[in-house]
């Protein structure tokens, strides 16, 4: 349930980079419903702590440091669960005539899952094997980098919604690893045939990336 929960949370992330939804405020959003009447109330989401920001620089208290691209909108706490957090960064929304809404944003997404349900190297073969598999990710190729001297692996692969054939498409870098504090995925996303573009922005991210 924890691998379920975790790619809804990222396509969340996607969902809501399009048009102008990266406007809004900073405030953190949920992944869990409110119940009424007499339902079952549905597990909380786990509280964390608001990061320090200086400039475009965070130091969060969930264990990393990172710089930002100048110009872009940080969003702590943007999905929490259960089980684990998102923090989101998007570029500037674009804006003028003829501007479609429904464009998708390049954006940056740090996912920590704190609550455990697989070993780190079950943790990654489930990672690659569920996102190989959904019909909706397209053209996946698995590499392997460092991310802040830990071993990674990395699914790229362009995200294509299966209920929408309107819905615009995303390529993706989907940057998976673990360490004592959480099972990490830093998710690169950018509108489809535009990933180049923005690789620069993505690996200065990276290269400032450090787990603490």
């Amino acid at each position: 349930m924890g691998g379920q929960r975790r790619y809804a949370a990222i396509v969340m992330i996607i969902a809501l980079s399009a048009g102008a939804m990266a406007c809004g405020g900073g405030g953190g959003k949920s992944a869990t419903a409110t119940p009424s009447g007499s339902e079952t109330a549905a597990p909380r989401p786990t509280p964390f702590a608001t990061p320090l920001v200086v400039g475009n620089r965070v130091t969060s208290l969930k264990g990393y440091t990172a710089t930002f691209p100048a110009g872009w909108r940080f969003h702590p706490n943007f999905i929490n669960t259960v089980d684990g957090t998102i923090d989101a960064y998007f570029e500037p929304a674009a804006s003028g005539p003829g501007t479609p809404l429904a464009q998708a944003q390049a954006n940056i997404a740090v996912q920590c899952e704190v609550v455990r349900t697989l070993a780190p190297p079950e943790f990654l073969a489930d990672a690659e094997t569920r996102t190989s598999r959904l019909p909706q990710n397209k053209d996946v190729v698995v590499s392997s980098m460092k991310v802040s001297g830990v071993d990674a692996t990395v699914l790229a692969y362009r995200f294509e919604s299966a209920q929408d054939q309107n819905s615009p498409k995303v390529d993706k870098h989907d940057i998976i690893f673990s360490n004592a504090k959480c099972d990490w995925t830093i998710t690169l996303s950018a509108p489809a045939g535009q990933f180049d573009t923005y690789r620069p922005m993505f690996d200065s991210f990276l290269n400032a990336f450090q787990l603490t």
